[in-house]
């Protein structure tokens, strides 16, 4: 987490890297983790999705280069109480916890499954 950020960082000599994940627990791994480079780096908590409107926020009218490292981080998939282990007798979620919904939607569409899969 990080390691991607962190080649881009130590080359840098102008401009600004831009920081994005929804994940706030990789954030706040990545922040601590680059740390020397945090006057060329910006953290921002949100969904790559909204990349346009954290631009647009930020003040930043062009880019010269975007990397888009999209999947799971080994963190999440190796603590099951985040919902993404298919290593452990654990609820699957597949979502980054905190960011979806509340726990009882979950329950109450894991509710309708077994009624679905139960139904003649």
């Amino acid at each position: 987490m990080g390691g991607h950020s962190e080649k881009i960082a130590e080359k840098l000599t102008t401009g600004r890297l831009i920081c994005i994940d929804r994940d706030a627990s990789a954030i706040d791994y990545a922040r601590e983790r680059l740390k020397l480079f945090s006057d060329r780096i910006t953290f921002v908590h949100a969904n790559f999705a909204d990349t346009v409107e954290v631009l647009d926020d930020l003040g930043i009218e062009g880019v010269n280069g975007m990397l888009f490292d999209l999947g799971v981080s080994s963190p999440q998939l190796d603590e099951t109480e985040r919902g993404f282990s298919y290593n452990a007798d654990a609820f699957l979620y597949g979502g980054v916890a905190g960011y979806y919904g509340r726990v009882s939607d979950l329950y109450q569409n894991r509710e309708h499954c077994k009624y679905l899969w139960n139904s003649p």
